[in-house]
């Protein structure tokens, strides 16, 4: 990995279509990847205090990542965490995440769907 730190300064160069907490999560946390996402093919969205956040996204290099990430009840500005995985496709990112969330996202895939909440 390496190369590109995510910063406050990004935060706004990012699309919208990221979302709000994939964004802060990437920030609040100095994620490092390899380039920027430019996409969130799979999102099971957490709660503050509660379930994890958990996404596959497509970088702009052409990669994939797994991304997970939690916050208390104040929000990704205190305490967090957000780790990413890289991978060559998203399946491999997919594999990396633990074996509940990836039957959640399995599941996700055979209904067509690209957003639902974490249980």
């Amino acid at each position: 990995m390496g190369g590109w730190v995510v910063s406050y300064e990004m935060y706004e160069s990012m699309p919208d279509s990221l979302g709000f907490d994939l964004r802060a999560a990437l920030v609040e946390n100095g994620v490092e990847l390899s380039s920027p996402p430019s996409e969130i093919l799979l999102e099971l969205t957490g709660e503050n205090d509660g379930p994890a956040w958990h996404w596959i996204v497509k970088l702009y290099s052409g990669g994939f990542a797994y991304i997970e990430g939690s916050c208390d009840y104040t929000g990704w500005d205190c305490r967090s965490s957000c780790y990413a995985h890289e991978a060559s496709s998203a399946e491999a990112a997919r594999a990396v995440a633990a074996e509940d969330i990836q039957r959640l996202f399995d599941e996700m895939i055979a209904a067509g769907i690209t957003q639902r909440s974490t249980p």
